[in-house]
């Protein structure tokens, strides 16, 4: 415990109506009791002799306690905190007021070591040549590479007796199982044809490419007729082509074209007329498979012409112009949108019944055809490959004892009375 007193004697010239005064304080301090100090103040009458008089009674004794805030020893400004519903301060002025304003910590970055004789304020990274042993491992690489297709290509060639290259390294037998079959190089024909496809792209209109068709493809047409007619008759061989190769390939190009870039159906059946009319050789090397496939969807996709589908198909059948996947693709479609009920041009001429007759006869004509049979002098007995149900993978148990299975509709017989069938049907 520990206890401090003392007194403080303030002494004042004294006049006639001057006060004495006098402040004495004690102050007691302990550990664990509470803290206080005691202020007393006495005033004299100006009757009273100048002295030092002690103070034996408090007139004034304030009391505090201790606390743990910041007091201010300015009575002045010791006034109390305005409240945040008085009208002098808005309520948005003490939303913040707790939120520390410092700023948060950052991670410390670790800072690259300078490298001398660099840049520090470059930032593009550092480039490194490549060491002795990865050119070398990079140069075994590509020799080793080289040396196997060299050897594929001799072989192709019959003269890979007359090198020695060693191929028993793992790169090169991995390399030899690669597929053996290399692309097919483009011939002169398919670059012929994929320079006049480019000539047509540029056509800027419908006119110009008429008139781009009637020299590059019609009049090619013509000019190879008239070369074999001459050769013929000369007694010559006739040439290789009749017809340019290209020719049907482009006469669907140029249909196609009119009649989705330049949104012209008419011009396309036009354009399949005009290599029908235009002469034999231009009607069986020109109409193939390709054009008869824009000339359906054509028929089809502008006009909804049903009737027209089926001729142009058994046109195809009479001529020997087999049909291929995308022409089964096209009928497809029209056998979908018919059976959606879209609307074609028989329906209210024919009626529907005709209508469903001609499109079962339209997937008879694109059907594919059934193997050939043997001839009726042929008399080789065939054995029939037995062919089990489709449902045979639901339950296989019974599937495989059939002839003893339970039937619908039928009891099991005794077996005295199925042995005695089986020899009233052997006598």
């Amino acid at each position: 415990m520990f206890r401090a007193s003392g007194i403080l004697r303030i002494r004042l010239p004294v006049f006639n109506h001057a006060p004495r005064a006098t402040l004495h304080y004690n102050t007691v301090a302990s550990g664990s009791s509470d803290k206080t100090s005691n202020l007393s103040f006495t005033s004299f009458p100006p009757s009273v002799v100048p002295g030092d008089v002690p103070v034996s009674k408090a007139r004034i004794v304030p009391r505090r306690g201790y606390s743990s805030q910041v007091q201010n020893s300015d009575p002045s400004s010791s006034t109390d905190k305005p409240s945040i519903f008085s009208p002098q301060n808005s309520p948005w002025d003490h939303v913040f007021e707790d939120i520390p304003t410092g700023h948060p910590l950052v991670p410390m970055t670790r800072e690259k070591p300078i490298r001398a004789g660099l840049n520090n304020g470059s930032l593009e990274p550092r480039r490194q040549t490549m060491t002795k042993r990865e050119l070398s491992a990079f140069n075994d690489m590509f020799n080793m590479i080289f040396s196997v297709a060299n050897e594929r290509r001799l072989v192709e060639d019959g003269e890979a007796a007359a090198l020695d290259i060693d191929t028993r390294s793992p790169l090169g037998g991995f390399l030899k199982n690669l597929s053996k079959h290399p692309r097919a190089h483009r011939t002169g024909e398919d670059t012929e044809l994929d320079k006049l496809k480019e000539q047509l792209a540029l056509c800027p209109s419908d006119y110009a490419m008429l008139e781009w068709a009637e020299r590059e493809v019609f009049g090619a047409s013509k000019r190879a007729e008239e070369a074999a007619s001459a050769a013929f008759a000369a007694g010559n061989p006739p040439p290789d082509h009749l017809q340019p190769p290209a020719y049907p390939h482009l006469l669907a190009a140029l249909m196609s074209t009119a009649r989705d870039r330049y949104d012209d159906p008419h011009l396309a059946l036009a354009l399949f007329e005009q290599a029908r009319n235009l002469s034999s050789l231009s009607y069986i090397f020109g109409c193939t498979t390709p054009a008869y496939n824009e000339l359906l969807e054509t028929r089809w996709g502008s006009f909804r012409d049903l009737r027209g589908v089926h001729a142009a198909l058994e046109e195809m059948r009479a001529n020997g112009v087999p049909p291929d996947s995308r022409t089964r693709a096209l009928v497809e479609d029209v056998r979908r949108e018919t059976g959606a009920r879209t609307l074609w041009l028989e329906e209210s001429e024919t009626g529907s019944g005709e209508v469903w007759a001609m499109l079962d006869a339209i997937e008879r004509l694109v059907a594919r055809r059934a193997p050939r049979q043997a001839a009726a002098g042929d008399q080789r007995p065939r054995q029939r490959r037995q062919q089990q149900p489709h449902d045979v993978w639901k339950n296989p148990e019974v599937t495989a004892d059939e002839g003893s299975a339970y039937r619908f509709g039928e009891w099991p017989e005794p077996e005295n009375r199925r042995q005695t069938r089986r020899r009233a049907a052997h006598s």
